[in-house]
């Protein structure tokens, strides 16, 4: 019964390739669709040993096997039509097939049906659940892949093992277990670095291409040891062939120059732990060989801001990349690598990476046979009109013509590249080393140990009590610098190098007649113009007081400034002595004479102050004032004040 009813089922014609498929109309193709929708479901419903005893007799399996190479990529996404149902049908009768252990086909038939699914169906993640369910249950994908070995093996033809190397790593990307077979032992890696040394160059990428995906599928099944031996094999027989040939290239160096299997080795958690001396191995091959690979330079994309042109020709760098990827894929057209170029802003090492990796193509590159389009351009004939004689470019002049460079006349000591070096040693003639002795002197002469700070131990803010500060104690000699202001403006605005702080001017005839007149020292001086320098309020008033040509005319320049500071009340008005008066001073700028310094006195109404004398009638006023305002807000007022003389005394330096 079963075998009347194979031979009831309706024949499945091949599947067509896709240029007669563009030229059948669209009703005949969908007509056509139909057909084998129906014949292909008519199958699905069969049992196992109906399917059994039918595939191999009929034509189911040719029907798959043509199928697989010409359908349409965007069957895989598309929905709703009748390419995405015959698409979802032949990949549950091919799921069928292979899962069936009762269908006997030959090993290679076996062999083309995986690599046609695996080809079909990559970026389906239950295909290869079905492809580790067929390598657990079905002693015929071993087989199969055995068969795919000894092919290669005894293939003569530089196309046939191309396709056959093609193939084994089709399946090794979607079954790493593919791996365990194929290089597993010597032999089969002896087999591909032959094939690889013929020099072919697209031999030689699919040979680099299957290792790499060999060795990547026995990092995922953590196969070490296996990985490690044959890359020890390569190892030993790329140091052999470099005896001999030192410039050709290795399958190791391919390996690893062109592929991104060291990066997958050495980040690998097994590896790095326990081959790390293997993994600087081979990262040090890997840079001896990287000339033998050379790679483009990544180009800028271009914004088309160039300037127009009416010549639409090919580009010469354009030219040499199309060159470039067609020496290791002489199958494309160039008006695929170009689309391709294009997608890829014109990198030839991406395209190259992308091609290595067919499944990693966008849908636009999926399609390969693209046709190459001639274009023709009109030749642009230059005009050989006679015209004039344009003028002659201007010559360029400059301050350094006709020197001693120009004249090729310098001397080749008085040339040196980059920085100069300085020498460190002293002077080296009497002269300088008498200047450098008299500045040393000079600084010396000026430097008095005895000079400290103040000793502010009895001021009247730590004692808490009353202080004469109207006797100068200090005997040291003060600088009277208001005396001789005159000669040192005049000075500094004539020449304000003369305040510079070198020896060299130290030791000048004008810096040593400044400091006779003025009976300054050196540092003296300095500090009075770096001051000056600082303060462009006192550089005008020394302009007006001592350079102003014109007289007085009713003009007042200064204004004394109007704030309330420090005022005496009426009751104690009397109390205003000379040394508030030299506070109100220093408060308007002016410079107080040291030793008269009067911190702690009494300011405020009255004059009184907490810490003065018991029995001053001042002090028990201000101290009634002080409890008076403790209730009403005095910590505020008190905190607040404070931050007003914090914002005077660290407030920004004046400009100049």
């Amino acid at each position: 019964m079963a075998e009347q009813e194979t031979l009831k089922l309706p024949p499945l014609l091949k599947f067509p390739p896709r240029t007669i498929q563009s030229q059948l109309p669209p009703e005949e193709w969908e007509a056509c669709l139909e057909i084998w929708i129906s014949s292909v479901q008519l199958r699905l419903g069969l049992s196992e040993d109906q399917l059994s005893k039918s595939a191999p007799q009929t034509t189911t399996i040719p029907f798959l096997l043509s199928y697989f190479p010409n359908h349409t990529p965007t069957a895989s996404v598309a929905s709703g039509n009748r390419e995405s149902r015959l698409h979802k049908d032949c990949y549950l009768l091919l799921k069928k097939l292979l899962l069936t252990p009762t269908v006997q086909v030959q090993a290679e038939t076996y062999f083309e049906l995986l690599v046609g699914g695996s080809s079909a169906y990559t970026p389906l993640i239950a295909w290869k659940k079905v492809l580790k369910l067929v390598w657990t249950s079905q002693k015929q994908a071993r087989k199969a892949i055995e068969s795919a070995k000894i092919a290669l093996a005894i293939s003569s033809e530089p196309r046939s093992q191309t396709i056959w190397l093609q193939k084994i790593s089709t399946l090794t990307k979607s079954l790493p277990e593919t791996a365990t077979v194929t290089v597993a032992s010597a032999d089969y890696v002896d087999t591909v670095t032959d094939l690889f040394n013929t020099g072919i160059p697209t031999l030689a990428r699919a040979v680099t291409e299957n290792i790499f995906y060999s060795f990547i599928a026995l990092l995922e099944n953590k196969h070490i040891t296996i990985l490690t031996d044959n890359i020890y094999h390569m190892k030993s027989e790329a140091d052999r062939l470099r005896k001999s040939k030192p410039e050709s290239p290795t399958l190791l160096s391919s390996l690893l120059c062109i592929t991104s299997f060291l990066r997958h080795f050495s980040s690998n958690s097994g590896v790095a732990t326990h081959k790390q001396s293997l993994v600087d191995q081979l990262d040090s091959y890997r840079r001896d060989t990287l000339h033998l690979h050379p790679l483009p330079a990544k180009q800028r994309r271009k914004k088309g801001k160039q300037r127009a042109s009416n010549d639409d020709g090919m580009h010469m760098h354009t030219a040499a990349q199309i060159s470039q990827t067609q020496e290791l894929f002489p199958d494309l057209s160039t008006g695929y690598i170009l689309k391709a170029l294009d997608y890829y802003s014109n990198n030839v090492e991406q395209v190259i990476g992308a091609l290595l990796e067919p499944a990693s193509l966008p849908q636009d590159l999926q399609d390969q046979n693209v046709l190459d389009h001639e274009r023709h351009h009109e030749v642009n004939r230059p005009d050989l009109a006679p015209r004039s004689t344009p003028p002659l470019l201007p010559e360029r002049k400059g301050v350094f013509d006709n020197d001693e460079f120009d004249r090729l006349e310098i001397e080749e000591k008085q040339i040196w590249r980059g920085k100069r070096d300085q020498a460190t040693t002293g002077p080296t003639t009497g002269d300088e080393h008498a200047k450098s002795k008299a500045a040393i002197m000079s600084a010396l002469a000026a430097f008095d140990s005895d000079d400290d700070e103040r000793d502010d131990t009895y001021d009247v803010a730590d004692v808490g009590g009353a202080v004469d500060n109207t006797v100068d104690t200090d005997e040291r000699r003060q600088p009277d610098t208001d005396a001789h202001e005159a000669t040192l403006f005049k000075a500094w605005k004539e020449n304000p190098e003369l305040f510079a702080r070198d020896s060299k001017t130290r030791a000048s005839n004008i810096r040593q007649q400044l400091k006779r007149e003025t009976g300054m020292g050196d540092e003296q001086i300095e500090g009075w113009a770096i001051m000056l320098n600082k303060d462009k309020k006192m550089q005008d008033r020394l302009q007006d007081k001592h350079l102003s040509a014109r007289a007085f005319g009713g003009q007042q320049h200064a204004l004394k400034a109007t704030r309330w500071q420090v005022s005496a009340s009426t009751e104690n008005s009397e109390n205003e002595t000379g040394p508030e008066r030299s506070n109100d001073d220093r408060r308007m700028g002016q410079a107080g004479i040291r030793g008269h310094r009067s911190f702690g006195r009494g300011k405020g109404r009255g004059g009184g102050s907490t810490s003065g004398l018991p029995d001053d009638a001042a002090t028990q006023a201000a101290r009634r004032r002080k409890e008076q305002g403790r209730g009403r807000g005095g910590a505020n007022n008190r905190r607040d004040a404070r931050a007003k003389k914090v914002g005077r005394g660290m407030g920004p330096l004046p400009s100049g």
